[in-house]
């Protein structure tokens, strides 16, 4: 997949859809392949816009634990999707401030050749986002270019439209398994493993200490029954969230422990946690030895909770 960083004019006219994808959940999954097949039909490609940083934040959002899926995540889930090229506009406040049939006229038609628009039930645009569907449509046929608004898409279990808004409310309360039901996929945290103070094997359960990007949006501080990827091999994992109280902390991390033995050094490894189930919260325990008793019962239902969720 080709990610091009600002407005690198394509040499081809495209199907373009445009939005945050934000989590690339199911309702970004559904305009995606509506796009596809609009892009098919017409022997055309298919090309995804979108903006960094997140234009909530840029216009007053606070940064921190706010994004579904930071950095590289957001490229792969769309090259999953078979997306063969991203655009990525740097929102500014500079940006911000563009009226709406600029960003139409300049940048949608003139800068990346548009020759279909596909958008969301409530796309916005422009300046004070003023720029709507209506507008959009009524653009699009005086420009000839044809203009298709996808329909909210509804969850299969609670009957209201997927946003990345609701997933990020269902993280923060723990509800890990219905934010991967409307994602499609699991919640994913990726970062280098970093050498941690070696507690983990002195309790019986070395840890692969992973940084959380401070931008990233996490659950209450707990302990997560998951799945680790490593060099390519997914374990079954158990997994810290929080400042680890027992010992005096103060700085968050995520500690995960693999219930198999991973048998190598993997200090600087890139690793990939999926946050399966929210077990417990985080406690302070009176003793390691109590830590250490805790930490087999956490084992030992995260490895039951694994074997339900094949």
């Amino acid at each position: 997949m080709h990610v091009l960083e600002g407005l690198v004019e394509p040499q081809d006219r495209s199907v373009l859809t445009i939005g945050n994808f934000d989590g690339v959940h199911r309702g970004h999954q559904h305009l995606i392949a509506r796009a596809q097949d609009e892009a098919a039909q017409g022997g055309l490609g298919m090309r995804v816009v979108t903006f960094e940083p997140h234009p909530a934040v840029v216009l007053g959002r606070p940064a921190d634990r706010f994004l579904l899926t930071p950095g590289a995540l957001k490229w792969e889930l769309l090259a999953r999707l078979g997306v063969d090229a991203v655009s990525v506009l740097p929102f500014t406040p500079a940006f911000a401030q563009m009226d709406a049939l600029g960003f139409l006229n300049e940048i949608l038609r003139d800068r990346l050749k548009a020759a279909h628009v596909v958008v969301g039930f409530n796309f916005t645009f422009g300046r004070g986002g003023l720029g709507n569907g209506a507008m959009l449509r009524a653009w699009g046929q005086d420009q000839h270019i044809p203009v298709t608004i996808v329909d909210p898409y509804a969850d299969s279990f609670g009957g209201t439209s997927v946003s990345s808004s609701r997933i990020r409310t269902l993280i923060r309360e723990g509800a890990m398994e219905e934010a991967a039901e409307l994602l499609g996929h699991p919640y994913l945290v990726e970062s280098a493993v970093s050498s941690g103070d070696q507690r983990g094997r002195d309790l019986g359960a070395p840890t692969l200490n992973l940084t959380v990007p401070s931008d990233q949006v996490m659950g209450p501080y707990g302990v997560y029954a998951g799945r680790v990827w490593v060099r390519g091999t997914r374990f079954g994992a158990v997994a810290n969230w929080g400042v680890r109280p027992t010992f005096g902390g103060t700085e968050p991390s995520l500690e995960v422990h693999a219930l198999e033995p991973l048998g190598f050094d993997h200090y600087g490894d890139v690793v990939r946690f999926e946050m399966g189930r929210y077990l417990r919260p985080e406690q302070r325990f009176e003793s390691p030895e109590a830590l250490s008793a805790q930490i087999r019962k956490d084992v030992e239902q995260a490895a039951g909770w694994l074997e339900t969720s094949r």
